[in-house]
Parts: C-alpha cells; structure tokens; sequence
C-alpha cells in the first residue's frame, strides 16, 4: 500500500477568486486543494472525503450556515483540523472559534507567510493531539490497579473511590473531600460546568462509548486546575441504568496553558505585524521579495506593486539608492548590520523621509536575504525643526513677555527672569539668582498694607503644595521706597530639576481704580438700589406678598399697596398662560431666563425676561414664588427691527456680488471680443492672459454668490473650481493630460484667496500650455495642505521642464513676475524642484 504524501486542504470560502487565489497559493507550495463554496457543501464533502487532511474554513459564507456552525458538525462525526481564515478580527467572533477545537486563526491577507506557517503549526498541534489520544488510550489500558488519578462511582451507595494521586493532582487531603457521588460536581469551573454535566448524562444514557471531557477543578488553595477526565460506565442494571463507573482525572494543566500560550503568541505576531507602525520587508541583491502592510501604506502602493521590484523603485533618486546601498551595506560589513536615515519617495510624488536599518539573514551570504525595517520619520523630522523654532519663539517671547516671569529648581532658587521682570521687582537678573522666592530680602505687603509672610507668597505655597496658586495680590515695596503692586500666578513645572514657573502683571493702575470704583460704589449706592429689577414674592393661589418699586412701575399701578392688592390673573392676558407658567415651575423648580408675556394695570402688553425661584414644603408642594424680572419690550423690538435690517443688508450683499460677478464676466466677454478682432499673436496672448486672471477672480465672486459669505472663502473649492475650468480650456485629450487635485478643507480671506487663486492659475496655465509639447502624454498635480497654520501649496507636473538656467526671482516674465509679487505679498516663499518636470511650492502662513 502506497503512503500518502501530499496533504489535501478543503478550502471553504464563498468567494470564487478569492478561493482560486488562496487554492493556487496552497498549490504552489505543494498541497492538494478541494474547494466547497457553502457550509452545507464542506460537511458533505467532510463526510464523504476521508482523504482530507485539514479544513481551511472561512467564518462568514452568506446565506446558510457560517462556518463556525459548519465547522461543529464536521467535528463531531471526525476528528480534523480547522483552521479559520476570515476579515473578521472582533473578540466576539474569535472567541466564538475558541469554543471549537481550532488549531489556529488567520487574518485574511496577513500575507502568503502568515498563512503557510499556520498551516503548519495546524499541522503539527493536530499530530500532536493525535499521539496525545493515542498515549491517553494506552494509559486508560493501563490504569487498572495503578495509583494515579484513578476514581470508581458506586452509584448504588452514591459513594466515590479515589486514589492518593487523585487527591495530590488538587492538592487535596482524605479528609477534605466527601466521598459523596455529587462532589465533583462542586469543584467544577463554572464555566465548563454545563458542557460537562451534558456530556456525562450522554454516556450515562449510553449515546457515547466513553466519557472523555477536558475541564477544570477547584484545587484546594482555590485555583484551577485543566484535568482530562477520562472514564466508562463498567456496569449498568437490567433497564440500562448505571450501577458502576471506572476513570482517571489526568494533569493537562501544562498542555492547556501551553495551547493558550501558543494561541497568543499566534495572536501576538499576527497583531504585530499588522498593527506596528514599522514597515517591515525582505530584500534579495537589493530585489523586494516581502513588505506588510505598513510599508504599502507609508509608500501608497500595494503589496502586488512592489514585490519583485528593485528597491530603486523606493528612492527619489539614483544618488540616494547608491548612498543607502554604500553606507548600509558598509556598516553591515563591520557591525553585522546597518541603519542610515534616507528619503523615499511615495507613489503620488511625495517625499518621505526614513529611519532604515536592515540586517542580513546569514552574515556569510548577504545574497540569502536582508531584512529591513522602516520607520517614518517625516514627522520626527518636522517636529525637531518645529522645536527649534519653538524654542526661539519661547526665548522671544520670554524676553519680551508684558509679565514678569521666574523660573525657580525645587528648593526654591531662583534659575531665571525676564526684562519685565527687573523692572517691576527694580532688581537685576544678577541679583535675583542670589536669591531664593522666599529670601528675607524680599519686601512685601497685602493689600490692606500689613507685611506678607513668606508663607503666603503664591510661589511658596506652589512649591510646597505642588499646585497652582491663582491672582494672589501683593505690594513690592522696592529699594527707594516705591510699591508696585502684583497680581501673582505660580505653578508648578513637571519637569525633573525644576520647581516652579511664577507669573507676575503690574496692577498697580487697577488698584487705583478699583480704590476709586469702591468710594464711586458707596457715593451711587442708594441710586442703584432704586433702579434694580422688578422683585415680587407672591403664592400659586395667586397673592402676591411682597414687591419692590420697580415692580410697582414696571406694572404702572400707583404704590406697592395698589399691587399687593390686585390680582395677578388680571396680569395675564390668557389664564391659561399663568397655569401653563405655574405647571412649568413645578416641574423645573427653577425658571431661568424665562420669556413671558403680561398686561400692566393700563391694559399695555409687555414681554419681561424673568428669573423665578420656587419654594416648595417637606411634601414638596408649591407653596410660593421668587420673582426676579425686568420689561424687556423695547429690546425685544429693537432685535426684531435689528433683524429685518440684518435681512436686508444680505439681499443687498448677495445683489452687490451678484453684479460684481456678472461685471467681471461682462469685462472677460469684452477682452474675449477684442483677442477676435486683433491680429498680432503677442497682443492676442497678452489679452489671453489677462482674461484667464480675470477669470480667476470671478470664480472667487461666483463662490462668494453662491456660498453667501463674504470674509472667508473655502480654498480648496475655489482651487478646484478654478483648475477644472483650465483644464477644459486648454486640454484637448484628457486621457493623455490629466489633472490632479488633493485640497485640504481651508477656509481664508478673500484677500489672500485673491493672490493664491492668480498665483496657481498663472503655474497651472504654464504647464498646461508649454509643459506637454506635441500633445505627449503626462500628468499636472496640484495640492493644497495646512500644515501647523503654514499652508502649502504645490503645482506639479511631469512635464519638459524649465531651462536648468531659469530663476524665478529674476524671471522678465510678467506671468512669473506676478506670481513672486502675490508670494511675496502672502509672507510667504516659493521654491522650484526641476527634478522630473518642473514643481513649485508656495508656503505662506494662514491669514487668520
């Protein structure tokens, strides 16, 4: 009889090309493949196949069973591997395949490797399982009269036998265990508990020749313990009943963990090499041979794009591939490995830049593969320039900062000051380093002019209580005898060897005027306590108990008596609306800013803005009301008549730039006129040009129009609006010219929108019109980003290029004249990369 050497895989997955695809895989290295499309499918084929070896199961196969279901029923009639191939990473579904006896889980695309090498693992667990059975069969065999693990169940005396090794696997003395039939059944996990009970009433029932269920048991010292409990009804009555079972309980507590181990570990090293930001590859004699997933996303190809290719795909230039190649390869000749920081360059263009370090599989034969990793350090790179510039930013600003500032280590010595610093303390930076923040030196007051005591001082107490201490007053009396008075701030500085950052303004001006605010308070007072709002207290019945004279004017009766006696229904001028107010405050117990409406003793209706407080008894009854109101009638028409204004000025607005658009259209029409009627090219071009800037600019009044807002515009809309209208002016095949556009979502002034609209239809124009001769094929690629309120814009393409001598700040073009006046005009600057055609950046800072 011949031995089997191939394996055969049943592949079930109900995606035709993603099945051929994943069968030619398996194919190619060596395996027999059968491929079932549905669930129903593989269990037939499962059943009626005892040639398979193993089942490679999708998890999700549309309509019917999915496969976790599928996959249950195949075990159960035969014992084989399954291993589950699906998109799905949710916990629920990857636990849901850890109740089944899986040997592994692949993440669809994890890749040829990833999926080989689970196979195998498959493999090797299953072989493993299998000559666990087999030596667990033997033992069973072998058991008879041996002291291990060994039980026997009287089910007549409903007493249990077990062996000295029994007890020790547990931890277990004699004397701890009732030899109760029903003891196990304490100690069982809860978790495994159902599943076990199930399977000993199967073979109590004698629908199993054996029981055979792994599972957990309570150890003494409250742990779990993984036991195989392997046993067999040896006798049973007349009626099929049980009178005698024989078992062992085996230790398969390392096992357990070991499978749970290497399940993680699988886990681990699939999410690794999913999820970690580093691009991971292989290289041959410099040829791609593997990358993840992190690579094609840092470079936006895929996979398929670059394996096979030369890693001179990856590098802008000739010169940088050589210089990788030199240095790296030159380290790894003396160290064993190399790492060089490079630039790379993406599939739209984009330059990145690159921590690379690569290390050769077999120092002895580089040939036989390097691996490499590569970490994108475009940000690291922007963030180091950023902090530099951050740093002089703060060293500016530290110095030239309206407030004075101190910097203190944690024991309080004072590390640095700024100018102001020096002059609201009147000491020199020289002599405040001599000093600690609570030196005997210093020479402070409070407000009310009594000496502070260092204790008090905010930084002191910021130092000490690590915490931030807020507007603390204080008077420095200096050298000559001048006070300056301060309002400090202190806050503590998590940073090792520093204390405190401490904060100080001159507000010596507002203790002055807040001095002269209180004597002009005191002098007003009684003015402004017979101008207050309307107060009145009144109950739900309707008595109103107390009210004050502005109340009492408010609602134009003759004197607070009048009020108190009139009725607050007569106030309303529908009943139901005091029911509907007083059912509102039941509910809310508090109004704020409540709008009403109510009718003063004359019959005048007015609308009041009021605040009510309820006040409700133990058994939370409304008993009576707080009244806080003011007559807001004549504000509330005034914003009615502000708002019929503001209606205006916006149709007049929309109407203004709806005739500012048609004006530059009618401008454009009469350039378009004249460009017919002249003859000389020169003159014919200038016109041209001068209508195409026209144009620019009514496209930005025709987004006004549209958009309705007049400060800010979106420029990326406008960008696209105004690129999409050259592109159908000049390109007459758009299959071999083609335009694109990527445009962050930035809003800025009309003013800025002007010079950068002139400035990329003046770039986009030169490239649609000399970059491309003879209608040759290429690509013009425009893109806008706002990058820490920088914004940058690039107009790109692969064109002929510009002579090598072209300088655009001495350009005598008036179209490229222009475009450095508007850059200039931004605060911004432009730079020119002739490398593969001609590109130009305009960087300017974001007009707020």
């Amino acid at each position: 009889m011949l031995t089997k050497t191939t394996k055969t895989i049943l592949l079930v997955e109900d995606q035709a090309i993603i099945a051929m695809a994943e069968a030619n895989i398996l194919k190619k290295n060596g395996y027999e493949v059968i491929i079932a499309y549905t669930g129903e499918e593989a269990i037939t084929i499962a059943s009626d196949n005892k040639e398979l070896d193993l089942i490679l199961m999708d998890i999700d196969l549309g309509k019917g069973i999915d496969g976790t279901d599928a996959a249950q029923i195949i075990l159960q009639s035969r014992e084989i591997p399954v291993v589950f191939f699906s998109n799905h990473t949710e916990s629920e579904i990857v636990e849901k395949t850890e109740k089944i006896t899986s040997y592994g889980y692949v993440v669809k695309n994890s890749g040829e490797t990833v999926l080989l090498a689970s196979i195998k693992m498959a493999f090797k667990l299953f072989n493993t399982h299998n000559k666990m059975l087999e030596n667990e069969r033997r033992l069973n065999m072998s058991l008879e009269g041996t002291g291990i693990g060994l039980w026997d169940m009287d089910f007549k005396t409903q007493q249990v036998y077990r062996t000295d090794k029994w007890f020790a696997m547990l931890g277990y003395e004699l004397n701890d265990v009732s030899g109760s039939i029903d003891f196990w059944k304490d100690i069982i996990h809860p978790d495994d508990f159902e599943y076990v009970i199930r399977e000993t009433e199967k073979h109590h029932k004698g629908l199993t020749d054996y029981l055979k269920v792994e599972h957990r048991l309570r150890c003494k010292d409250g742990s779990y313990k993984w036991i195989l409990n392997w046993g067999k009804i040896s006798e049973r009555d007349r009626r099929g009943e049980p009178l005698r079972a024989l078992g062992v309980h085996i230790d398969i507590n390392e096992r357990k963990l070991a499978e749970e181990s290497l399940r993680n570990n699988e886990k681990k090293l699939q999410s690794i090499f999913k999820a970690v930001p580093i691009g991971f590859g292989l290289t041959s004699n410099r040829i791609l041979i593997e990358v993840n997933e992190r690579i094609c996303s840092m470079l936006g190809y895929s996979c398929e794009e670059l394996v096979g290719k030369s890693t001179r795909v990856l590098y802008p230039t000739q010169e940088d591939f050589e210089y990788v190649g030199n240095v790296k390869y030159n380290q790894i000749a003396q160290l064993g490995t190399g790492t060089v920081e490079t630039r790379w360059q993406r599939k739209d263009g984009r330059i990145i830049n690159i921590l690379l370090s690569s290390t050769p599989l077999n120092l002895e034969d580089i040939s036989a593969g390097v691996t490499f990793t590569a970490i994108d350090i475009t940000e690291r790179k922007r963030v180091e320039e950023a902090l530099q510039i951050s740093l002089t930013k703060y060293q500016v600003l530290f110095d030239s900062f309206p407030l004075g500032i101190t910097i203190t280590d944690q024991a309080g010595n004072i590390l640095e000051n700024n100018k102001q610093s020096e002059r609201l303390l009147g000491i020199t930076t020289q002599e405040q380093s001599t000093r600690q923040i609570d030196s005997k030196e210093w020479y402070l007051i409070k407000t009310d002019g009594s000496i502070m005591p260092p204790e008090e001082y905010a930084s002191v107490i910021a130092l000490k209580e690590n915490r931030l201490v807020e507007n603390v007053q204080m008077g420095v009396v200096k050298k000559d005898g001048d006070i300056v008075w301060i309002n400090v701030t202190a806050a503590p500085i998590p940073l090792r060897d520093y204390g405190v950052a401490v904060a100080y303004g001159d507000i010596s001006e507002r203790i002055r005027y807040e001095k002269e605010l209180k004597q002009s308070e005191e002098k007003y007072r009684r003015f402004f306590e017979e101008d207050l709002s309307g107060i009145f207290i009144s109950t739900p019945e309707g008595k109103i108990k107390a009210c004050n004279q502005a109340y009492v004017k408010m609602m134009e009766y003759d004197s607070i008596e009048e009020l108190l006696s009139s009725n607050p229904v007569e106030h309303y001028d529908n009943p139901q609306s005091r029911i509907d107010f007083l059912n509102l405050l039941r509910k809310k117990r508090k109004l704020t800013d409540y709008n009403g409406e109510m009718l003063t003793k004359n019959g005048k209706k007015i609308h009041t803005l009021e605040n009510i407080i309820g006040i409700f008894d133990k058994n939370d009854i409304l008993v009576e009301f707080w009244g806080y109101v003011n007559d807001i009638t004549e504000k509330r028409n005034a914003e009615i008549a502000l708002r019929n204004a503001a209606a205006e000025k916006e149709a007049l607005h929309k109407e203004l730039l709806h005739r500012v658009k048609n004006s530059f259209n009618l401008i454009k029409s009469l350039i378009y006129l004249e460009r017919e009627k002249i003859k000389d090219p020169k003159a014919n071009k200038v016109l041209e040009n001068i209508e195409m800037r026209i144009a620019a600019l009514a496209q930005m009044y025709s987004i006004l129009n549209d958009s309705g807002v007049s400060k800010k515009i979106n420029l990326g809309v406008y960008l696209r609006q105004l690129t999409d209208t050259l592109s159908l002016t000049y390109i007459k095949n758009h299959e071999k010219l083609k335009v694109q556009q990527f445009y962050d979502n930035l809003f800025t002034t009309t003013r800025s929108a002007t010079s950068v609209g002139l400035i990329v239809s003046e770039l986009v124009t030169n490239s649609l019109k000399y970059a491309f001769p003879d209608e040759r094929e290429g690509i013009i690629t425009i893109s806008l980003e706002l990058i820490d309120n920088t914004v940058n814009i690039t107009v790109s393409d692969n064109g002929i290029g510009v002579p090598e001598d072209f300088d655009i700040e001495n350009s005598t073009g008036l179209g490229t004249q222009l475009v450095y006046m508007l850059t200039k005009q931004l605060n911004g600057t432009i730079r020119l990369n002739k490398d593969a055609g001609t590109s130009y950046t305009i960087t300017f800072p974001i007009d707020e």
